[in-house]
């Protein structure tokens, strides 16, 4: 059965009532063409539910202007990875630090590593320890060293010896000595030689005769 809503105007779509939209079935949301998409007003974007918004296909999805996705509460956040995998990285950055706060481990599978680079200090301030540990090596080298530097003690704890060990050595430079400091034997474990001989003098000094104690004799090479 052929949707209604496909022969709409785009400035129809935009005088819907938030009655009709939220009457909306999968088969007019799979119907909607990228003009009729980019055509909803935010108040008509907020009035989808997480489910509507879950049922657009990603071509679709790519024409959600910023302004739309600003307007997303954090209880329309039900995007697939596939989805997600199809936003911008403007589009990405577009989310409220309170959306990105909801996001699964399965949902940031969709992020890219521009994604990740396009978040600003109070989105990247929200991820909670599960969303850090649930970061794909690709996604970690998104973040600069800025982004690193500004990690709480939470977040930075919640990364693997492995994850440690995809950053570079730019990005292992970045942390403070306080960060340092408070790094797990099994995180240090993970960071290869190169990385250990990247630190400055304080950031070496800062580690602790445990933590140093912990190295393998190819980490403490790179250390001297």
């Amino acid at each position: 059965m052929v949707s209604f809503i496909a022969s709409y105007s785009a400035a129809q779509i935009a005088n819907l009532s938030r009655e009709t939209i939220q009457s909306l079935t999968r088969a007019d949301i799979t119907a909607l063409a990228n003009t009729q998409v980019a055509a909803f007003t935010t108040t008509g974007i907020s009035g989808l539910s997480s489910t509507q918004l879950s049922q657009l296909p990603t071509k679709q999805v790519t024409s959600l202007s910023r302004a739309q996705i600003a307007a997303l509460a954090p209880s329309q956040i039900a995007f697939s990875a596939a989805q997600l995998l199809a936003f911008s990285a403007s589009q990405f950055a577009a989310l409220d630090p309170e959306d990105i706060a909801v996001l699964s481990a399965t949902q940031l599978r969709g992020v890219t590593a521009a994604d990740i680079t396009a978040l600003g200090a109070t989105q990247l301030a929200v991820l909670s320890a599960t969303q850090v540990s649930a970061l794909a090596v690709t996604q970690l080298r998104g973040l600069t060293p800025q982004d690193l530097s500004a990690l709480s003690a939470t977040q930075l704890g919640a990364l693997s010896g492995a994850q440690m060990g995809a950053l570079t050595p730019a990005q292992v430079r970045a942390f403070s000595t306080t960060q340092i400091a408070t790094l797990a034997t099994t995180q240090l474990s993970g960071l290869p030689a190169t990385a250990l001989g990247s630190l400055t003098l304080p950031q070496v000094q800062a580690l602790s005769a445990t933590q140093v104690g912990a190295l393998s004799v190819a980490q403490l090479r790179g250390l001297s």
